[in-house]
């Protein structure tokens, strides 16, 4: 009889518990869930740990005991082949700046962030280019050297298109 109840209760404990899975966007959360009430997505998990411990492997992070939010990372953007056909950075490997140069056969409205490579805005710009050849520089000469990252988000009949360029600061 004692034996049946465990086995009910592991039975039990395993059909609440939620899947993982992998996706931008998407929190490991296998004791809880998350609901979306008036535009706020609200997240829960049961029994959280009194240590909070953090392991990182390569880009990935995993943190046991408190929900953390998602921060979409500048290597993860999906790029547009829209703005990758109209949009170059050069130089790269880079010393001083860099020049971000876009021709677009329209009048478009863009966004340039410059990332450091643990994802924090180090650059934005707003930026209304007409049609035809455009440039933009970032400076870089009081940057360590490292990986950063430049995300180009244009705005181009009424369509949102991004794209990001890798770059490497010597």
């Amino acid at each position: 009889m004692k034996q049946n109840l465990i086995l009910l209760f592991l039975l039990c404990s395993f059909s609440a518990a939620q899947a993982q899975s992998i996706g931008p966007g998407i929190t490991f959360n296998t004791a809880g869930g998350s609901q979306v009430v008036g535009g706020n997505t609200y997240e829960w998990s049961l029994g959280e740990m009194a240590v909070v411990s953090t392991n990182t492997v390569g880009n990935i992070t995993i943190t046991h005991g408190v929900l953390q939010p998602f921060k979409k990372n500048a290597d993860a953007v999906e790029n547009s082949s829209l703005v990758l056909n109209h949009a170059t950075v050069y130089p790269n490997p880079a010393d001083q700046h860099v020049i971000l140069k876009t021709n677009f056969n329209e009048a478009v409205a863009m966004n340039a962030r410059l990332y450091d490579a643990g994802g924090r805005i180090i650059t934005d710009k707003r930026i209304q280019a007409q049609s035809g050849l455009h440039t933009e520089n970032f400076d870089l000469s009081a940057l360590s050297a490292g990986t950063y990252f430049i995300i180009l988000d244009v705005t181009i009949q009424n369509s949102l298109q991004s794209a990001s360029f890798k770059i490497q600061k010597q």
